[in-house]
């Protein structure tokens, strides 16, 4: 199993039990540097255990127990990755959030000795990550993961059209892949 952790916190955010996907803006074309999740509503406390098969097995058309909490796979505190919702007032205080976790992201980067051409490579997906995510403001909600260190990563949700639940986007370059 993959997972990847915020390379400052080792906070654990994402798991490729879940589909992992390429973030794609309005007109299909690929966000480089970010990555996403669809996540699902799960019945909390159940004895269903989902290892990530979707509906291989054929277990869809279950009735739901209105007795048991569904929570949220992905941000619950006890089954996913415990997120925490924040907000930002506006598209300037996104902005700033931003900017200060690229620069500290590239001190990383720097002092983690990477070449020149990675170096580039991050300075230009972190302009186009930005522009896409401050285009989106309006539709995203924000999460801290479960250290709650303001100065690490986030996740980034919001609901595609006609969804019942959110995807949540991570910026790549704040996380690490570690094997289990």
């Amino acid at each position: 199993m993959l997972v990847w952790q915020d390379i400052f916190t080792d906070d654990e955010v994402v798991s490729d039990a879940n589909q992992i996907q390429l973030v794609k803006d309005v007109n299909g074309d690929e966000i480089p540097g970010m990555i996403m999740v669809q996540s699902r509503n799960v019945a909390k406390g159940s004895d269903s255990v989902d290892i990530g098969c979707g509906d291989a097995f054929g277990s869809g058309d279950q009735e739901v127990d209105d007795s048991v909490e569904t929570v949220n796979n992905i941000s619950d505190d006890s089954i996913g990755f415990g997120y925490t919702e924040i907000s930002f007032a506006s598209k300037t205080e996104l902005k700033n959030y931003l900017k200060s976790y690229f620069r500290k992201i590239m001190k990383h980067l720097k002092t983690s000795e990477v070449t020149d051409e990675k170096l580039d490579s991050f300075k230009k997906e972190a302009q186009e990550i930005v522009k896409f995510l401050v285009a989106k403001y309006d539709d995203l909600q924000y999460y801290m993961f479960r250290s709650c260190d303001t100065e690490a990563g986030l996740s980034f949700s919001y609901y595609p059209d006609g969804a019942t639940t959110p995807v949540f986007m991570y910026i790549k370059w704040g996380l690490k892949e570690v094997k289990f």
